[in-house]
């Protein structure tokens, strides 16, 4: 007869029985006061969710994206930089500076998305060149083709020579612009005519002042016209001069004025209006702009030069480079410092975003130079 096989079966020791016991217990006490506890359960649940909102301080750099390159514009929905943490960026304005060699090239974006374009043109070589880079650094601070508001200074092609492929390109409602018979100049304000819907606002003999406002900003632009100088051919003189105001701050953008623009400038205002934060100095910096008593009379902190290297015209002029720093006015230029954006927000705090990390120039009093910095 077969014999069964016994199956052995492992006996629980009485130890283990109690350690079960134990942790039992332990997890039923831990349930009980983690559910009628709530002052602990609050501690705990609101430990962990500090935790969770807990996030690295944040630099005041770019996060760049994996091709490298830099977009600057905030408004545009397109920038990958960060701000420092005191500006608001729901409201904030830009003022770009755009490096385009010998001319001015200037674009703010305002904080309801409206932009404004101040001249584009350049006489230094490469003009074809100098354009393409200037209409890809447009679209890359633009979020549509639409340019609300165009001013055109005066009739210089370092002021107005890229405008053209600007109005092909981009739907344009709103210009501001003298009067002048020339032959390119005429051209380019032919395309403007044929612009449908657009609002064409020519300035002749006569003065005129507009004003444009909206979210928060003002801009008041002078028109001084022939009729102010005594010859109607002096085209710089005839320079449109726009004040831009938001956040209790004031940026004055002179084209090309003269020392006559100037002191028609002071009439029109009739009193002192002191306090400019930043001026972009008249001329490119030539000495037949930016006067000892203009100077004194807006009392400006930051200038601005748009310029090429000085091999063209020699701007800026060493006695206007010494004057900026006789007020201490700390002065950024774009054959240094490579594109300029001015940051503005609703609280009044601003500051300069530059593509080449130069130093200024002028600073005499010392004052903050307002510099974000941008990791390379």
């Amino acid at each position: 007869m077969a014999r069964k096989k016994s199956v052995s079966k492992k006996k629980i020791s009485k130890k283990e029985i109690i350690i079960f016991c134990v942790v039992a217990v332990l997890i039923i006490v831990a349930l009980v006061i983690l559910t009628t506890d709530n002052k602990l359960n609050n501690y705990i649940t609101n430990y962990l969710e500090q935790l969770a909102n807990e996030q690295p301080e944040q630099p005041t750099t770019q996060t760049t994206p994996t091709d490298g390159k830099v977009f600057t514009s905030i408004l545009s929905g397109k920038g990958n930089i960060i701000l420092p943490s005191n500006f608001d960026t729901e409201n904030l304005l830009e003022v770009h500076f755009i490096d385009i060699g010998q001319g001015d090239a200037i674009v703010i974006n305002f904080p309801d998305r409206k932009t404004m374009i101040i001249d584009s043109g350049t006489t230094s070589n490469g003009l074809s060149e100098f354009r393409t880079e200037y209409l890809q650094y447009l679209d890359d601070i633009t979020d549509n083709k639409l340019i609300e508001y165009m001013v055109i200074t005066h009739p210089d092609t370092d002021h107005y020579n890229m405008l053209k492929k600007v109005v092909e390109d981009y739907e344009v409602q709103n210009t501001y612009y003298n009067e002048y018979t020339g032959t390119t100049y005429n051209e380019l304000l032919e395309v403007l005519a044929a612009e449908e819907n657009i609002n064409l606002n020519e300035v002749d003999n006569n003065s005129a002042t507009y004003v444009i406002e909206g979210a928060g900003y003002k801009v008041t632009i002078y028109c001084c016209g022939d009729s102010a100088f005594s010859s109607a051919d002096e085209k710089n003189n005839q320079s449109i001069v726009c004040m831009l105001e938001y956040g209790g701050r004031r940026i004055l953008l002179t084209g090309d004025a003269g020392v006559d623009t100037e002191q028609w400038f002071i009439s029109e205002l009739g009193t002192p209006y002191k306090d400019i934060d930043v001026l972009k100095v008249g001329h490119h910096g030539s000495d037949t702009s930016t006067s000892e008593f203009f100077l004194e009379f807006i009392d400006a902190e930051y200038a601005v030069i748009s310029c090429d290297d000085g091999t063209s015209y020699g701007h800026p002029d060493d006695v206007v480079m010494e004057r900026l720093d006789n007020y201490g006015i700390a002065t950024y230029r774009t054959n240094r410092h490579g594109n300029i954006l001015l940051y503005v927000d609703g609280d009044g705090d601003f500051g300069f975003l530059t593509e080449n990390q130069a130093s200024v120039e002028n600073n005499s009093n010392n004052i903050d130079q307002r510099k974000i910095p941008l990791a390379g």
